[in-house]
C-alpha cells in the first residue's frame, strides 16, 4: 500500500477525547522555542483542549488517522487464522467463540473501503453480528464495545 493510502482525515464529527490520531511532533529549537516538526508524526489519543481548537478553527490539517492493521486487531486479542490473510478469531477460554474476515476492496479513484464481517458459531450454525465498512482501530473498538466482545 503505497503511503498515502495508509492514513485518511477523519470528519470533524466523528473527533471524541480519546480518539487515536498522528500529527505533528511538537519539539524544542536550539533557542528554545517549540515548534511543530513537520517531518516526525507521533501517535496521540485527543483530549478536550484538541478538540476545542479543531472545532473553533475548523482545522484537521496536520492530523491523519491510520487505516486498521492486522497487528492492531491481534493487539485487541484476536488471533490471526494461519493460512488464511485477513480471517482472525477470538477464544473464550478453550473454545473458538468469534470469527472475523477484515479484507479491501477498491472504488472509483483506488478510494479504499475497508470491510469487516463478524459471526459467532451458535448450534452449528454460523450467526452474523456485523457485515459494514470501518476505517481505524478507533471504529474497530467502540464496535467491539457496541457486540459486546471483550
Amino acid at each position: 500500500m503505497k503511503e498515502e493510502n495508509k492514513y485518511y482525515t477523519p470528519e470533524i464529527e466523528d473527533l471524541h477525547v480519546g480518539y487515536e490520531v498522528e500529527s505533528y511532533e511538537w519539539s524544542r529549537d536550539e533557542a528554545g522555542v517549540e515548534a511543530l516538526n513537520y517531518d516526525r508524526w507521533v501517535s496521540t489519543k485527543l483530549d478536550e483542549r484538541r478538540i476545542e481548537t479543531i472545532l473553533k478553527y475548523k482545522n484537521l490539517s496536520g492530523i491523519r488517522v491510520p487505516y486498521l492493521t492486522k497487528e492492531q486487531i491481534e493487539a485487541e486479542g484476536w488471533e490471526i487464522e494461519e493460512g488464511h490473510t485477513g480471517q482472525f478469531y477470538r477464544k473464550k477460554g478453550e473454545f473458538e467463540i468469534y470469527r472475523m474476515s477484515h479484507y479491501n476492496t477498491k472504488t472509483g479513484d483506488e478510494e479504499l473501503e475497508l470491510k469487516l464481517l463478524i459471526y459467532t458459531i451458535q448450534n452449528e450454525q454460523s450467526v452474523f453480528l456485523y457485515k459494514g465498512d470501518y476505517k481505524s482501530i478507533n471504529e474497530f473498538r467502540t464496535l467491539m464495545k457496541w457486540l459486546n466482545i471483550k
